[in-house]
């Protein structure tokens, strides 16, 4: 699974792009999650965790999206050691 290379902007899209994910892998499964204590999702191919995703929610809707599929950052959902001792996601801290 590779990163996009420009945001995607509005619902219309993300649910395109998340329905063409489902659509091309099958056994694609989203998962409920608290990522650094705000809402999220973890993406799992076949049992295996691929990305996470934290979510800003305002008002009760998605207005920002942070995925987060780097294997070196994924290691608290896989259960992997840290390869090169990077942790979290990008609103770690915050």
């Amino acid at each position: 699974m590779r990163a996009g290379l420009r945001p995607v902007v509005g619902a219309d899209k993300v649910a395109r792009l998340f329905l063409g994910l489902m659509r091309r892998e099958r056994d694609v499964e989203l998962t409920q999650a608290d990522v650094n204590r705000t809402p999220g999702s973890t993406v799992r191919i076949a049992g295996s965790t691929i990305a996470v995703l934290a979510l800003d929610v305002h008002d009760g809707l998605v207005t920002q999206l942070w995925p987060v599929a780097n294997p070196d950052k994924l290691h608290a959902w896989t259960g992997d050691e840290p390869r090169t001792g990077i942790t979290g996601c990008p609103r770690q801290g915050r």
